[in-house]
């Protein structure tokens, strides 16, 4: 065994430490990768309000964690960048993840459509339309069929109302609450007024006038309750489909047992037919959450 190291030999000697002494603490070095007399910051090179506009895009990346924050680093970084801010904020924005896809199990594809029958709106047993892209379900009874299909099924929306008509519908007329769709030569020329030409919904004249018929009654039981002093309002076009909107919303939510109490932002409330409208244009929501203007 190696001897233990006591003894006066291996004691280091610590200077006295003058308590009187007013001379300054040194201060931190520059940071890494600036060597010894390094230029940290030239300052003068770029106007005031272009710096402080960097430093506040560099506060924003910290959100939450400002202590972390070295705005000498951030300013040597931009010198190191020849003064470039728009290259210096490129280099210092995250990097969006890599997602990796999980390749899938077995030999087929999970068909996943909607939760609740297009046509009473109740869960259960469902069979699913293979039509692209439609995902719709329905009860076997509720499109009277006795037994399940074989093979490919397309629902009742793929056809048009019209009898032996044969037509593929047109997407413009595919109504948004049942099954029921026109194709170009056979829709009503009333019915065409029932499209939302912002969001591209369709109310068939049956959904349509059972949400009049709804808005009317709700209408009149709040006049009879204000003894006729508040004269209902005029229900356009416009307000049916948006309370139908409104009603489908609330009723998903009423199913899955979750909070129908009105979205806040800002204490503002949210229109969300507004912005229902607004994410469709947008190209729907995948497109609107995918969109890198929101990481920054």
């Amino acid at each position: 065994r190696s001897a233990p190291r006591v003894g006066d030999q291996f004691q280091a000697s610590v200077p006295p430490v003058d308590s009187s002494s007013s001379a300054p603490r040194p201060r931190p070095g520059p940071p890494a990768g600036a060597g010894a007399g390094t230029c940290v910051w030239a300052p003068g090179r770029l106007p005031p309000e272009d710096v402080d506009g960097y430093l506040e895009f560099v506060r924003g990346l910290f959100c939450g964690r400002l202590e972390q924050l070295c705005e000498e680093r951030a300013l040597h970084l931009l010198q190191q960048c020849q003064f470039d801010v728009a290259a210096a904020k490129d280099l210092l924005m995250p990097c969006e993840p890599q997602v990796e896809e999980v390749p899938a199990t077995g030999g087929e594809t999970q068909n996943e459509g909607d939760e609740y029958c297009m046509i009473c709106g109740d869960g259960g047993t469902l069979i699913v339309c293979d039509f692209e892209d439609c995902k719709k379900v329905y009860h076997p009874t509720c499109v009277n069929l006795l037994e399940l299909p074989r093979g490919t099924w397309f629902c009742p929306r793929h056809e048009c109302v019209r009898d032996k008509c044969g037509a593929t519908p047109s997407p413009d007329y595919q109504c948004i609450q049942c099954p029921r769709s026109y194709c170009s030569s056979h829709i009503p020329h009333a019915l065409k007024r029932m499209q939302d030409k912002d969001s591209g919904e369709f109310l068939c004249d049956f959904c349509f006038d059972k949400e009049k018929k709804i808005l009317e009654k709700e209408a009149a039981s709040k006049s009879k309750e204000s003894k006729g002093s508040r004269r209902p309002a005029k229900l356009t076009a416009k307000i049916i489909r948006e309370k139908a909107f409104l009603r489908r919303v609330y009723n998903l939510l009423k199913r899955q047992k979750k909070t129908s109490a009105q979205p806040m932002v800002g204490n503002k409330p949210v229109d969300l037919y507004k912005l229902y409208k607004e994410t469709t244009n947008q190209g729907g929501i995948n497109n609107v959450v995918g969109d890198s203007r929101w990481r920054r």
